[in-house]
Order: structure tokens, then C-alpha cells, then sequence
């Protein structure tokens, strides 16, 4: 429900690149895609069972959260390939 239109293509094709070892990127590519659809059809249970509990601030609190999560994973990955890239080339 959050990864929309082009920003999920763009992830299930960046992401993998990002994380993935070499010559991983296609079964994390696969397994992003296979948790995205189901995980997506469970969404509609798991929010409306918040939106009915505690309303939509905690259903967009939640978002932000899990948002804030991915960018900072996505960053300290990024962060320690590029240290051990200049580690290698020096």
C-alpha cells in the first residue's frame, strides 16, 4: 500500500542492487517481490484493524516508522560498502 506505482518498481529493482552480494540482486529481486504480495494483501487486515483500534494517526505513525527503518538500513549499507571500497583501493 506505501510502495505505489513507479516507487515500487524502482525499489524491488534498486534495492537488490543496493544490498544484494554479487550475483544475488535476481533472488532478492524474487523474495522482495513475493513478500511485497503478500504482505500487501494482509495490509488491508492488519490497517483496518489499527484504523478500528487506535485511528489513522497510528496507521500513519506506523508508516513513517517503517519508512524511517528501510532509509536508515538502505544508508548504514550504503555507508560500510563505500568504507570498504576506499579501504580496498587504498
Amino acid at each position: 500500500m506505501i510502495m505505489l506505482n513507479g516507487a515500487f518498481g524502482l525499489v524491488v529493482s534498486a534495492v537488490p542492487l543496493l544490498l544484494a552480494p554479487p550475483g544475488r540482486a535476481s533472488s532478492i529481486t524474487g523474495s522482495i517481490n513475493m513478500m511485497s504480495n503478500f504482505f500487501g494483501g494482509m495490509a488491508g487486515f492488519a490497517v483496518g484493524g489499527l484504523v478500528e483500534r487506535s485511528g489513522w494517526t497510528a496507521v500513519f505513525g506506523l508508516w513513517g516508522a517503517l519508512l524511517l527503518m528501510a532509509s536508515a538500513l538502505i544508508w548504514i549499507k550504503r555507508g560500510a560498502e563505500e568504507g570498504a571500497t576506499e579501504a580496498t583501493a587504498a
